[in-house]
């Protein structure tokens, strides 16, 4: 019985560290004609890869890859062990990492801002929350603000206004 035991074990170790070898790193993807390539293949990525750090192997970020485009990254809080989100970043799909959207999220993952973009990455609209609800949101064009702006005051108020060409205008 001590013997079958053993074996198991030994199995379940050489499985164990065989995972942890055949983890993608960056060091075995590349990039050609705007597209990320898995080396080992020359075919197009799709997976995610986690960058640790080495001494600690707390998870300092996560890539997410779809048919050779990145289309997520999430940076977490650099001293969390169960690796707590506090940045996730969108990508315009087939465009090569050009930002769409930037949420930036609170300790118990709720979003405590988000940036959209266009496809040249300029911010085109901004936006706060507190406790879930939105309390400020303003629109932009050329990195100006440009359009409405929603904001809730102290006391309770909201408040509208427009903007053009980053003049406030009413």
């Amino acid at each position: 019985m001590l013997h079958k035991i053993i074996v198991l074990f030994l199995l379940i170790s050489m499985q164990s560290f065989a995972q942890e070898s055949t983890a993608i790193t960056h060091k075995d993807l590349y990039s050609k004609d705007g597209l990320i390539y898995k080396a080992s293949n020359d075919s197009i990525f799709s997976g995610s890869i986690e960058n640790r750090r080495w001494t600690n192997n707390i998870l300092l970020s996560k890539e997410d890859y779809k048919d050779g485009f990145i289309i997520l990254v999430t940076e977490y809080y650099n001293k969390s062990k169960k690796g707590i989100p506090y940045m996730k970043t969108y990508f315009h799909d087939g465009l090569y990492f050009k930002k769409k959207k930037q949420d930036r999220l609170d300790f118990d993952g709720t979003i405590d801002s988000t940036i959209y973009f266009d496809e040249n990455e300029n911010k085109i609209l901004e936006e706060f929350f507190s406790k879930g609800k939105l309390i400020h949101s303003c629109e932009y064009k050329d990195g100006k603000k440009n359009g409405k702006q929603f904001c809730i005051s102290k006391n309770g108020e909201e408040l509208n206004f427009i903007y053009k060409n980053g003049k406030k205008v009413q």
